[in-house]
């Protein structure tokens, strides 16, 4: 035996092809803010609910991660992109971003989280227990909790008469008219603000305020949740008491927050995604509700606004923020 013979027999990786690699199922994300921010809420959420299903990040699951930076026009084309690598599945947390996936695809996947649409209403899905489409997730768009929201605002502010509500134009126009219906329920007189981008916050709080509203109800939208800090210290320059669906808003400083529980609303959507890549038809797979709901209250802001919150509606609070 030569030499040379002997060398490969005892290097067989150099005499045989090394085998591929198996492909990792994808998930693409499309989300609406900058880069990463432990401050949201939902910070881990996915991967966590992935990983509850056995679905580890980089290990037995890749999740392909594009950010909007809070740019409309960005959504699209990041789901175009996404849908060029062929990845199994697109998660949508917000109503853009689901209409921006559906655009884009209407075979791969899709797993969105949506506090304002109805998606049968807007022809996405057939029904909620059989969407029969490319579509399901987790939505919310009953009237009936922005009622409860201006329910426990007025209980919060004495004498509330005249309430702003503030929306992102393009996404919270059904919620809008939810909110006048609403008001004119609990005897509330009612301005709306409509804004486009966060630059319009400035401009638009101290337009109605001038108006005479003593306190605002904002809306859900990804644009509102990642400009937390800057909704919360406006409300605070003008002395405004805010109710949000958002926790993150409420300890950023806005006085009120209640709302489902996004965390658990985008850990289930994750078990969704792990059920698509086992393999489980989308269109069969019922779009679900939220079933979890959070009230917090700012007792730090109360106490700058001069609020005096009645007992009973401390006791209602799943947290406090002393």
């Amino acid at each position: 035996m030569t030499p040379r013979r002997q060398l490969l027999l005892t290097l067989p990786w150099m005499a045989w092809p090394a085998r591929a690699q198996a492909r990792l199922p994808r998930v693409g994300v499309i989300a609406p803010w900058q880069a990463p921010d432990p401050r949201i809420p939902t910070h881990g959420a996915l991967e966590a609910g992935l990983a509850d299903g056995g679905w580890v990040g980089g290990g037995s699951v890749a999740i392909e991660w594009r950010y909007g930076g809070g740019q409309r026009e960005r959504l699209r084309q990041i789901a175009e992109e996404l849908v060029r690598l062929q990845v199994d599945a697109l998660f949508a947390p917000g109503a853009l971003e689901v209409a921006a996936a559906r655009q884009a695809t209407l075979t791969i996947p899709i797993v969105g989280v949506d506090l304002v649409s109805d998606p049968v209403h807007l022809g996405y899905a057939a029904s909620l227990a059989r969407p029969g489409g490319n579509l399901t997730g987790i939505y919310l768009d009953g009237p009936g909790l922005v009622g409860k929201q201006l329910e426990l605002l007025r209980s919060a502010v004495p004498g509330l008469k005249r309430v702003a509500a503030v929306g992102v134009t393009g996404i919270n126009g059904a919620q809008l008219l939810d909110v006048a219906q609403a008001a004119q329920r609990l005897g509330l007189a009612l301005l709306t603000l409509e804004i486009a981008r966060t630059d319009d916050l400035d401009v638009g709080f101290s337009k109605v305020l001038q108006q005479g509203t003593q306190a605002a109800l904002v809306l859900p939208s990804p644009l509102i949740s990642v400009s937390a800090d800057r909704v919360a210290t406006l409300a605070m320059r003008q002395r405004w008491p805010v109710i949000t669906v958002f926790p993150h808003l409420a300890q950023s400083g806005a006085l009120l927050a209640y709302g489902p529980d996004i965390r658990d609303m985008w850990r289930r959507a994750a078990s969704q995604l792990g059920r698509i890549l086992k393999g489980e038809p989308v269109a069969t797979m019922p779009i679900e509700r939220p079933d979890r709901f959070r009230f917090v209250i700012n007792a730090r802001t109360a106490a700058a606004l001069g609020l005096t919150l009645p007992p009973a509606l401390r006791l209602l609070a799943d947290e406090v923020i002393q």
